[in-house]
């Protein structure tokens, strides 16, 4: 056998001691890019609530796979509550998503909780994407509506690793049924229409200006509420008063007064809360009656009044809070007297020109 020329075994050495530090780097640089691949994404504005029994998927995964769809970070922000309770023959899911100052609720039905954690992930996801090209999520899904996996299927881990984005992309293009896309008719299906609502509240109030002194009342009014817009009717009851207007405090009147009001709004949301003006038209009556003198008489008077304001909301699903502050300009108020025994008339007192109004409270939405 003929032995290798002398220094071909050292040239060997010298190609493999070089080849080692490439195969080294480049090793490094695909940990260092599945390192960086792993890393969850934690600027899309997503505010997500997860309640779930014990062995489902916890919010971790929902938003992961959420994160999975979504690639533009500029996305619509989305608060979500999502609920998952253990029925006969599965799990249902309720989940609540606010885009807005709209708050849709969908409920539905799966074998599996890990299929309802996937099916979170792809309806927050088109969601937090509602404002680009992708068909908007249904107007609503029945309770009968139901994911179900194929018989055979095992139950997939719950780490959401399942469902390749492949598929999750697909479902997210797929067009939707006709019926599920909230369009009007002659509308484009994929038009995104705001929900009418109807609100209702009773809620303490506060006025200034129209009685002698500080008021107090019960204010309660039902709104109509589409997209930014409130249009509605108010009515309020305050509390008597009976000033007295002598020196030894035995003369003076008793004064009731009920309002009544149409307004309208125009609300900007800021994330949970949602600011805005109001412009409102307003009846008062009032019912002056004496007490104390000779000739005591009994005056009931009505008058409009128009005025402006600013209303405040904070909604957290079908019950929420509201604030309201308003000025109202009195058209024609009249001067309050009572008539005595030699039928002088006696001017007790003339309401002020400028009345201020202030109600917080409570407001239930419908549906």
């Amino acid at each position: 056998m003929e032995e290798p020329p002398l220094g071909s075994e050292a040239s060997a050495t010298v190609r493999r001691v070089k080849v080692l530090p490439q195969a080294i780097a480049l090793v490094g640089i695909l940990c260092l890019s599945t390192s960086a691949l792993a890393v969850p994404r934690s600027d899309l504005p997503l505010e997500l609530t997860w309640s779930v029994p014990a062995g489902c998927p916890d919010s971790g995964v929902v938003r992961s796979g959420v994160e999975r769809i979504v690639k533009d970070t500029r996305a619509t922000p989305v608060m979500a509550d999502g609920r998952i309770v253990a029925v006969e023959g599965g799990f249902k899911l309720e989940l609540s998503m606010r885009v807005e100052d709209v708050t849709e609720t969908r409920t539905v039905k799966a074998p599996l909780c890990a299929t309802l954690a996937d099916a979170s992930a792809v309806l927050i996801a088109l969601a937090l994407d509602s404002k680009k090209d992708a068909p908007p999520p249904p107007a609503s899904i029945e309770r009968d509506d139901v994911l179900a996996l194929e018989p055979g299927v095992d139950e997939p881990p719950s780490n959401g690793a399942h469902a390749p984005a492949a598929r999750r992309e697909e479902q997210r293009r797929a067009p939707r049924p006709e019926h599920s896309t909230g369009a009007r008719p002659g509308e484009q299906p994929g038009a995104r229409r705001s929900a009418l609502q109807f609100g209702l509240a009773l809620a303490p109030a506060l006025e200034l200006g129209t009685l002698p002194r500080a008021s107090a009342g019960l204010w309660s009014h039902g709104v109509l509420r589409h997209g930014r817009f409130r249009a509605g009717v108010s009515g309020s009851v305050w509390l008597r008063q009976r000033p007295t207007f002598d020196g030894d405090g035995r003369a003076g009147a008793a004064f009731d007064m009920l309002q009544g009001a149409l307004f309208g709004c125009f609300m900007s949301p800021l994330w949970r809360l949602a600011l805005g003006p109001c412009a409102n038209g307003q009846v008062s009556y009032v019912v002056v009656e004496g007490f104390g003198i000779r000739m005591p008489q009994r005056q009931a008077t009505l008058w409009p009044s128009v005025g402006a304001g600013l209303l405040g909301e904070w909604s957290f699903g079908r019950v929420g809070l509201f604030a309201r502050a308003d000025l109202a300009a009195a058209l024609g108020a009249p001067s309050f007297a009572l008539m005595t025994r030699a039928a002088d008339g006696t001017s007790l007192y003339d309401p002020s020109g400028i009345v201020s109004r202030f109600v917080v409270g409570a407001e239930i939405v419908i549906p």
